[in-house]
């Protein structure tokens, strides 16, 4: 059995991948360009995988064994989820002047709809 200071004697490798709604097609991209490299699977590469939000998601496609029980999904799997069902995934905002940083006053006469937001 390991000891805590034995475990740290070799580098932990991370991967963190970023947020970003449809763009996180862009980190699926670039894991499937090293897998296809290194013949590697990211499981084999790194000994954490993390991510924020749509990086997040990834990282638990990464991580799962759902697909046939026995081998996580490829960022191929994951790139090809994103470009055929990311108008299901990621809609319409319910308030798009606060996604796309619209300053939103509310005037007297607006009838309660902020200045700014798109029909």
């Amino acid at each position: 059995m390991n000891t805590p200071a034995k475990a740290l004697d070799k580098p932990i490798h991370v991967l963190s991948i970023d947020g970003g709604g449809v763009r996180g097609i862009i980190p699926a991209e670039i894991l499937d360009y090293i897998t296809s490299q290194t013949k590697l699977a990211v499981h084999e590469m790194f000994d954490l995988v993390a991510g924020t939000s749509t990086g997040g998601i990834i990282a638990l496609g990464l991580g799962t064994t759902c697909k046939n029980g026995s081998e996580p999904y490829t960022p191929r799997e994951l790139s090809d989820l994103y470009l055929n069902s990311s108008s299901k995934i990621f809609q319409k905002p319910l308030f798009p002047a606060v996604k796309l940083g619209i300053p939103v006053k509310l005037n007297d006469d607006s009838g309660g709809k902020p200045n700014g937001v798109p029909e």
